[in-house]
């Protein structure tokens, strides 16, 4: 498991760290045009070529720390071969495969809030070392009083609250320069897109409702099992 980093949820907090990173994003590749008068067309590709991966790398680390809107972006953004230099969506794509998990208490704090109750006495166990972790939440095994196993999924506080702000600085971002192939025109639909899907995945009451309908259209077939 990645290691455990703190979570940023102040939107002060989040819109400084995304400006630090469109910064140094446009520095890189502002002095990237600048090199590539100086370099034939092969040392100037292969220049080129380290500056996206140098700066995807750099997004990737923002992304996981901040999670939430602007790493579901991420995620997509890296399967949208033809929005983005291939390097660049290369490292990308490692947001996909995992996410940085957050602090223990910040996940007991979501809990207690909702709840009334520490985990600790809500359940008969509940492991504070995550099962899974992802953009807008993480989940963690616990037991109940009856002894039942269950996985317990926990929301990053303030994910929604933090959509619109997260999509508008990110989007700022991913059209610094002509260098990346597109323009801020350019993600109009995608981040639409996006933002539809966000709101749809940080309701866990519809989740829930379409778990019900998948068990009860599978609930003949053995070989599937619908949590």
């Amino acid at each position: 498991m990645a290691k455990q980093k703190p979570f940023r949820t102040s939107r002060t907090s989040r819109f400084l760290k995304l400006t630090g990173l469109t910064g140094r994003v446009s520095s890189s590749y502002t002095g990237q045009r600048l090199k590539e008068l100086f370099l034939d067309t092969r040392r100037s590709s292969l220049s080129r070529s380290e500056t996206h991966v140098r700066n995807a790398e750099r997004i990737v680390e923002t992304l996981g720390e901040l999670k939430g809107a602007v790493m579901k972006v991420g995620q997509y953004m890296s399967i949208q071969a033809d929005l983005l230099p291939k390097e660049f969506a290369d490292v990308l794509a490692s947001l996909q495969k995992s996410a940085p998990p957050v602090e223990y208490d910040l996940v007991a704090s979501v809990i207690t809030s909702e709840f009334g109750k520490e985990p600790e006495a809500l359940f008969a166990r509940f492991d504070p070392e995550p099962y899974a972790s992802a953009s807008i939440g993480q989940v963690h095994r616990a037991q109940l009083s009856d002894g039942t196993d269950v996985v317990v999924k926990v929301q990053y506080p303030d994910v929604e609250r933090n959509i619109e702000g997260d999509l508008s600085n990110l989007k700022t971002i991913l059209s610094t320069g002509s260098t990346m192939g597109y323009r801020k025109s350019d993600l109009e639909g995608v981040f639409a897109e996006i933002r539809d899907r966000l709101y749809e995945e940080i309701d866990y009451d519809q989740e829930m409702e379409n778990l019900r309908e998948f068990r009860r259209i599978f609930e003949r077939d053995k070989r599937i099992r619908v949590p």
